[in-house]
This record gives C-alpha cells, sequence and structure tokens, in this order.
C-alpha cells in the first residue's frame, strides 16, 4: 500500500501521521472500500482526520544466519499469517470478473478460511512453542478476567511460554478485511503496540467468527494480550509469516 510505503519512509521507525481514510483501505488488504458514514459527511474543504501511528521495527536472523531488519506497523507467524497467504493466492488466481469482486472483499477471506486455512490445520502442522520476554520497562497483560485491567510486568519477566497457533503485534487496530484483530491498540500511552498469543484453531475461530472480527472475543485461557514496547520472541520452529509493510 503505497500509503504506509510513505509513512514508513517518512516515520523512520518513530511515527507518522496518517490518513484515516486511506489507514483503513489499506488495512483492508488495499481493497477500494465506501469511506464510513461519519467520514463521507465531511465537507470537500474539511481536512481529514488524521491518526499518529507507531511503526514497528523487527529484528531477526534469516536461515543463512545474516540479521534483518523491517519496518511495519503489523506482523504475526502463524495461523492468521497463514490465511493471509491462502486469501492472496485465491485473489490472485480469480480471473473471472463476476468473482473478482466478491473475492477482493471479506468475503474472500471467509473462503480462504473455510477452504484453505482450515482443512490445512486439521493436523495442527501449524502450532508452536513461543517464549516471550519483555526488554523494556513498559509491559502490560491485559487480563480479560478483570475487565481487560493492565497489569504490569517487570523488565526481563517471561510474557509467555507455551504452545501456541498465532503470535502477531500491531500498532494498528485492523488486521486485513476490517478485521479488528488488536481491538487494544490506541488504549495505551506512548504508542505501545499490541502483542497477541493465540492457541485457537482456525475451525474454533471460525465458530467464534463474529465476535473476532469486531474484536469482542475473549478467553483468557486461549488468548493473551500484552501491550508492549520491545520484547524477545522464540519460536520452536519456523511458521508461516506476514507483514504490513517490510522495508
Amino acid at each position: 500500500c503505497a500509503t504506509l510505503e510513505e509513512a514508513a519512509l517518512v516515520g523512520a521507525g518513530r511515527s507518522a501521521a496518517l490518513d484515516l481514510r486511506r489507514l483503513l483501505e489499506c488495512c483492508a488488504g488495499g481493497i477500494s472500500r465506501t469511506p464510513s458514514e461519519g467520514l463521507s459527511r465531511l465537507p470537500s474543504w474539511a481536512p481529514l482526520p488524521t491518526l499518529p501511528v507507531s511503526q514497528l521495527e523487527l529484528s531477526y536472523s534469516d536461515e543463512g544466519g545474516e540479521e534483518r531488519r523491517h519496518l511495519c506497523f503489523f506482523a504475526g507467524a502463524g495461523y492468521d499469517a497463514r490465511l493471509l497467504q491462502d486469501y492472496n493466492r485465491l485473489r490472485e488466481r480469480t480471473w473471472n470478473s463476476v468473482l473478482r469482486p466478491w473475492i477482493q472483499s471479506p468475503f474472500g477471506y471467509v473462503l480462504a478460511l473455510l477452504f484453505r486455512t482450515i482443512p490445512a490445520s486439521l493436523w495442527g502442522e501449524q502450532r508452536f512453542r513461543a517464549r516471550v520476554v519483555t526488554l523494556d520497562d513498559e509491559a502490560f497483560y491485559i487480563d480479560p478476567r478483570r475487565a481487560d485491567w493492565a497489569l504490569r510486568r517487570p523488565r526481563g519477566s517471561v510474557l509467555f511460554d507455551g504452545e501456541v497457533g498465532t503470535v502477531s503485534v500491531s500498532t494498528v487496530p485492523f488486521y486485513g478485511g476490517g478485521v479488528r484483530l488488536f481491538p487494544f491498540v490506541g488504549l495505551a500511552s506512548g504508542g505501545l503496540a499490541q502483542l497477541r498469543l493465540v492457541n485457537l484453531s482456525p475451525l474454533r475461530g471460525a465458530l467464534r467468527m463474529a465476535s473476532i472480527w469486531n474484536g469482542h472475543y475473549r478467553d483468557p485461557d486461549r488468548v493473551f494480550d500484552f501491550f508492549v514496547r520491545e520484547v524477545e520472541i522464540e519460536l520452536s520452529r519456523a511458521a508461516p509469516q506476514s507483514g504490513s509493510v517490510e522495508r
């Protein structure tokens, strides 16, 4: 998405002010979407609202041992990345002029989930162990059992150590297709990112699709949310990966 690319160059790892309408379009997978009712009522001469967005800096070693660094707004590994890859493949292979508009919409994500991601996950081959350690003094566990109360975790704390199907981190609330996968983004001061680890199969996720889509789903035994500034994430094996922008 050109807007995110431009913001990445301007922000240089700090923060950038993005046109809110374009941000929503980009986070919906680059699909041209009708602006929300509130924005559509703005006079043509009125400035559009902007949303300050921090960027993530990801650093890791590739298979050859070379260190890589990327700037992006969200990144993930596991089922969510597999779903995004399945959706992109489905979109690329759909040339029919009648079907293509349907595929290039949130309905395309549903088709990819039902006919590609779920069948591939029935044997559980996408699950892995993840260990997350905070490297900064600002880290919080968001406890759904206490009305999403944020509980501070000191530097060096092991935020999570266990089996998951998805690990993702974001500074924007939407993942794609209007899915509010990161509902807590923007609620913490100082540009903290939301880290989410999920031990939820795509099949179970499909059954909870409405609440997940709207950002309402909570499960203290399967969904683990944190506010973080700097963390180290170790995965037990390679997993499908995705991200918004790579620089």
